[in-house]
């Protein structure tokens, strides 16, 4: 049972009552069976849940899509190395032999694949639902790890530093620290860098 007065979405669902919706409420899931427990759920920390499960779906599927978009990239260039190496001229009566080396392709050599896109989109919008609520500043927090994968620092840095001006719990605070520290180092900003460890060892005594 959902209950809420908020200006939510409605979630998915078999059957519609539309007392219940007037009112502010729901059924999301009926039982099939005996029922051994009631779950209510109350306010957007249901939709926001739901937004930061997707976003980890996707993430999960995005990196499945880099993978097979890798492969891809792998097999074009070694198929390209022995096009190449066939047209060389090659010495009378000697067995051709082509030597191909297998090339490395780092991720920013990537397009952003369709779930990548997806993931982000979910952690945006988890984060405009509710922005300074706790499960906000995880989204913020996991949303710069996407984008540090890519190497796009710049709004990796503005992720982070809105989370820390959010007085997170002390562990995420720690994380935030540790992560806009790594993504400053990549930017060579060395010594806003040290200012983030060293708050988080200064956190540690």
């Amino acid at each position: 049972l959902l209950v809420s007065r908020q200006a939510l979405p409605v979630l998915p669902h078999r059957e519609v009552s539309l007392d219940m919706m007037a009112s502010g409420a729901y059924v999301l899931y009926e039982s099939q069976g005996p029922v051994e427990a009631i779950v209510i759920a109350t306010g957007s920390e249901v939709h926001q849940r739901l937004l930061y499960e997707a976003a980890w779906c996707y993430q999960w599927l995005g990196e499945v899509e880099v993978d097979a978009a890798r492969a891809k990239l792998i097999e074009e260039a070694i198929k390209k190395q022995k096009e190449d190496a066939a047209k060389q001229p090659q010495p009378a009566n000697t067995p051709a032999v082509i030597s191909v080396r297998t090339p490395i392709i780092l991720i920013t050599a990537i397009p952003l694949q369709p779930s990548e896109k997806l993931s982000r989109d979910q952690y945006k919008a988890l984060i405009a639902l509710k922005p300074e609520s706790p499960l906000s500043i995880i989204g913020r927090l996991e949303l710069a790890e996407l984008h540090e994968r890519r190497d796009e620092f710049d709004p990796a840095i503005a992720l982070l530093n809105e989370a820390l001006n959010l007085e997170p719990q002390p562990d995420v605070e720690e994380k935030l620290h540790l992560r806009l520290g790594s993504c400053l180092v990549a930017k060579n900003d060395h010594a806003n860098a040290f200012a983030q460890f060293a708050a988080v060892a200064a956190n540690a005594k």
